[in-house]
């Protein structure tokens, strides 16, 4: 593979797991605002409990952020294809892939669940693009050369300066 493809290969395996950070934040949302369970108002998932609202949404919401690849790699092609990769055009990508999974799970409540959805898409597609754009550190890229290509530095002067009682710079 060549460094791109690996580098959004990667980006695709790991960005769907935004998801489980959009779904705590949801939980600590849901927890501050929504009235406590009581034996007359049953509360699902129960507020009291925010780790079942994170567990439950990442349930599937990690796997329906996979499936949304499926869109979301064609369009991040094409707009990598015609030099339009900014992070606003692919929040705006992650937000119209979120449609899909909107019209299955919100067959009855379509504006809802797609409302709902719009931040697991925003970040899923932004850590996406930020895992994509990163620069690997110079040393992994130093290991990386070919053996006999050099970086430009000499080292066998600065090996020679940095020496104890070896005269040849002002360092």
């Amino acid at each position: 593979m060549t460094r791109p493809s690996e580098r959004v290969f990667g980006a695709a395996m790991i960005a769907p797991w935004a998801v489980v950070v959009v779904a705590a934040l949801w939980s600590v949302w849901y927890c501050a605002t929504t009235p406590r369970s009581t034996p007359q108002t049953l509360v699902f998932p129960d507020p009291t409990a925010p780790w079942e609202f994170v567990f439950l949404f990442s349930l599937y919401g990690v796997p329906t952020a996979y499936l949304s690849l499926v869109f979301f790699l064609p369009l991040y092609y094409l707009l990598r294809r015609f030099h339009l990769i900014s992070y606003w055009t692919i929040i705006a990508v992650g937000l119209l892939v979120c449609i899909p999974a909107a019209l299955i799970y919100g067959r009855y409540d379509f504006p809802r669940i797609l409302f709902f959805l719009l931040p697991y898409g925003a970040a899923v597609s932004a850590f996406f693009l930020w895992i994509t754009k990163r620069t690997p550190n110079k040393g992994a890229a130093a290991n990386r050369r070919p053996a006999g290509q050099s970086d430009g530095s000499d080292n066998s002067v600065s090996d020679c300066c940095s020496r104890p009682g070896v005269s040849g710079g002002g360092r």
